[in-house]
C-alpha cells in the first residue's frame, strides 16, 4: 500500500513493478476502475519465480520500495520518485489511464549470491532492518540498512516452505509455511 487507494505490485507477467492508483473507492464489489491510473516501472528489470512470492515493502520516509526480486536472486530498491511518464501501454481492460515510467532508478540492495540467499521471497522492514525469507533455503535473514547480514535463522523447514513474512505491533515475526499449510510466529525474548 502506498497511500489513499494506491498500491504497488510485482507484475511478473511484465517483469515490472507497477503502481495502481484506484483514485476513488468504489465500495464492496465495485468493478468500474475507469478513473484508475496504472504506471509500469522498470519493465524487464525484475524477474518472478512462478513457485514463490516476491514481496515488497515501502519505506515512505525515504521514498524507497524494497523488492524481493526472486528470479534475479536479489533484494532491489526502487526510488519511487524517479522516472518520467513515457507513453501508453495495453491492453486496457478497465479504461484506466495506463502508462510506462522510463528511467526509474532501481538498484541492488543485496546481491543474493554474496549474502547466502537463493530465492528471496518474503520481505519486511522492522526496527531499522530488512528481514528476508528464502523460499529455497528456508532461512530468514536480517540485513542492516547498508545491506550487510546481521544474522539469520534456519527454520529447519523443507525447501519450498517459506513465503511471506511480517511483523505485528508487539514485534512478533509471522511467516508463512506453504509446505505445511500454516502460519508461524516467532516472539522476541522479554
Amino acid at each position: 500500500w502506498d497511500s489513499g487507494n494506491a498500491y504497488w505490485y510485482f507484475d511478473g507477467a511484465h517483469s515490472s513493478i507497477t503502481k495502481y492508483d484506484f483514485h476513488d473507492d468504489h465500495g464492496p464489489g465495485g468493478s468500474d476502475h475507469s478513473d484508475g491510473e496504472i504506471a509500469r516501472y522498470v519493465e524487464g528489470e525484475v524477474q518472478m519465480d512462478a513457485r514463490s512470492v516476491s514481496h515488497m515493502e515501502l519505506d515512505r520516509a525515504a521514498n524507497k520500495l524494497y523488492i524481493a526480486d526472486t528470479g534475479n536472486n536479489r533484494i532491489a530498491v526502487l526510488d519511487t520518485t524517479s522516472g518520467s511518464r513515457s507513453g501508453t501501454m495495453g491492453p486496457n481492460y478497465d479504461g484506466a489511464n495506463q502508462y510506462r515510467m522510463s528511467n526509474a532508478t532501481i538498484t541492488t540492495f543485496v546481491d543474493g549470491a554474496q549474502a547466502g540467499l537463493q530465492k528471496p521471497a518474503g520481505l519486511a522492514i522492522h526496527d531499522g532492518m530488512v528481514f528476508v525469507s528464502d523460499y529455497q533455503t528456508s532461512r530468514i535473514t536480517a540485513f542492516d540498512m547498508s545491506g550487510d547480514v546481521v544474522d539469520y535463522l534456519d527454520t529447519a523447514l523443507p525447501s519450498g516452505s517459506l513465503a511471506g513474512i511480517t511483523f505485528d505491533d508487539q514485534g512478533d515475526l509471522w511467516f508463512v509455511d506453504m509446505a505445511g499449510n500454516q502460519v508461524l510466529k516467532i516472539s522476541p525474548k522479554n
